[in-house]
């Protein structure tokens, strides 16, 4: 199984068959560093699986810099709203190093349907797991401290403490880069 066939099977459910057929669909894309796989205030026309690489997903509100998200190999990246409701999207997709991508255009992610029977109910489990992480991520932020969150994180993801700056991790755990490094400096000696 490609790498692609593995993100298709693992992300949508699709057995082997139609994971290769769906593949099909996808070009690899290679985007240099700084550069922006989608920008908010445009419509998101496209969905990506990381291959190699990091990218950010950020937004503006006001004067603060809100990073909601930093995607690395595995996962997949899209302005979800805009790509599912094709509404004018909110946060730009960068690419913080040179990356590797997967990507599917909304046209062509239109006609999975036509490849894989019953591809609304494969759609429809994919949309829920979707809610339920962001769900997740909503009730970790509300229950959680700011210590347990950055343990949970540092648990899930260690690699991407070293590989991406403090200020942006802080972000995507809602909390100030200065609690950030207070709490990795009291990890750090212990």
């Amino acid at each position: 199984m490609t790498d692609i066939e593995h993100y298709i099977h693992s992300t949508f459910g699709l057995d082997r068959t139609f994971a290769e057929k769906v593949s099909g669909l996808f070009q690899k894309v290679n985007l240099p560093k700084r550069s922006f796989f989608s920008k908010g205030g445009g419509s998101c026309e496209k969905m990506g699986f990381v291959h190699q690489g990091i990218l950010r997903e950020f937004a503006e509100f006001g004067n603060k810099e809100v990073t909601r998200w930093v995607a690395t190999k595995g996962h997949l990246i899209m302005d979800r709203q805009s790509f599912f409701m094709q509404m004018k999207g909110k946060w730009n997709i960068q690419a913080y190093t040179e990356c590797e991508i997967f990507v599917i255009r909304r046209n062509d992610y239109d006609r999975i349907g036509e490849i894989v029977p019953k591809w609304h109910q494969f759609e429809k489990a994919f949309v829920a797991r979707q809610l339920g992480e962001m769900e997740d991520r909503i009730s970790e932020q509300i229950a959680l401290s700011a210590e347990e969150r950055y343990f949970k994180l540092f648990m899930k993801d260690r690699n991407i403490f070293n590989e991406v700056p403090s200020k942006f991790l802080a972000s995507v755990l809602g909390m100030t880069p200065e609690t950030f490094s207070r709490i990795r400096n009291k990890q750090l000696r212990q």
